[in-house]
């Protein structure tokens, strides 16, 4: 029998959400600390291009139960440490939904892709995400595109307003669906955790959660720029090349290939050749977003002249 080591890896994903059960902050420990760690000492390709399996499949479509079992069962003793480790979960399905709301050949990963969205109160972000940003990447009229100089600070404010105005203009009444179910399941939540307390944990968390999304929204694309009437090239989005990180964000990383090939499945993408590529991992270029002189610093001497 063949052993499916490259399949399998991206099971390990699933370890914030199940560790954080049982161990208070584990999730920040693993990705801000272990990752990099990993990705600093391990030089080796652990996700090559492959193709999509029923195993690679599995962990985004736990991550949904794991989720509800974090926010419905889990008692909160932490506060602080508590709602960022769930905001950093709440991030990652948000991750898991991009993957899988691409997947339009299939209604359960659509199913798992929007019900990820819609506990994250970003169930509109699906419709700018596919006919915005994928149409738009690189030019003016993507808010999911940080020009040059422009601090992540800035780009949060802009980018989720103007998400939420054009879902709003685009389609009134799915905008409207949306933003119910999104309430609903803070009031699961309340429900099953018997105090609004925990609704507002949620919401906070849910916060978290999309603050993570436009963070890395903000790091993909920064100050690449493209002319409206240039076709989306590889050059348009950041690469990031390393061992652990690329399988806990299931090859985000890999961004460009996925611009230039949406359909791909994650475990198909892969680094192209001349796609600009980011000096650190993912955890490592997140924290240093949040300083904005020190990510300029080093970003924008590696932004490709567009000459």
């Amino acid at each position: 029998m063949r052993f499916y080591q490259h399949e399998i890896i991206y099971v390990s994903a699933l370890l914030p959400a199940v560790m954080n059960l049982f161990l208070p902050g584990s999730p920040l420990l693993i990705f801000f600390v272990i990752v990099p760690l990993v990705d600093h000492f391990v030089k080796m390709d652990l996700t090559p291009s492959i193709p999509s399996t029923r195993i690679t499949d599995l962990p985004l479509l736990a991550w949904a139960p794991l989720l509800l079992l974090n926010l419905w069962s889990r008692p909160v003793h932490h506060p602080l440490l508590d709602t960022l480790s769930m905001g950093l979960l709440m991030g990652q399905s948000i991750n898991i939904a991009h993957e899988l709301i691409h997947r339009r050949d299939s209604w359960l990963h659509l199913l798992v892709g929007r019900l990820l969205l819609t506990l994250n109160g970003y169930g509109h972000w699906e419709e700018i995400h596919l006919k915005i940003h994928h149409v738009h990447v690189g030019t003016p009229m993507d808010m999911d595109s940080a020009k040059r100089g422009e601090s992540l600070y800035s780009f949060l404010v802009s980018s989720i307003l103007r998400t939420g105005r054009t879902a709003l203009a685009m389609n009134p009444s799915s905008y409207a669906m949306y933003r119910a179910i999104g309430w609903f399941w803070i009031l699961m939540t309340v429900l099953f955790q018997g105090t609004w307390y925990y609704g507002l944990y949620h919401y906070l968390a849910a916060w978290i959660g999309v603050i993570l999304l436009e963070t890395l929204n903000y790091i993909e694309h920064y100050g690449l720029e493209r002319h409206p009437q240039n076709p989306i090239q590889e050059s348009h989005s950041w690469d990031a090349s390393s061992a652990l990180s690329p399988v806990m964000v299931f090859k985000l990383t890999h961004h460009s290939d996925h611009h230039m090939h949406a359909l791909k499945r994650y475990p198909e993408l892969r680094i192209r050749q001349h796609s600009p590529k980011m000096p650190y991992n993912y955890p490592i270029m997140m924290m240093f977003a949040f300083v904005p002189s020190l990510f300029q610093s080093i970003m924008d001497p590696r932004i490709p002249s567009t000459k």
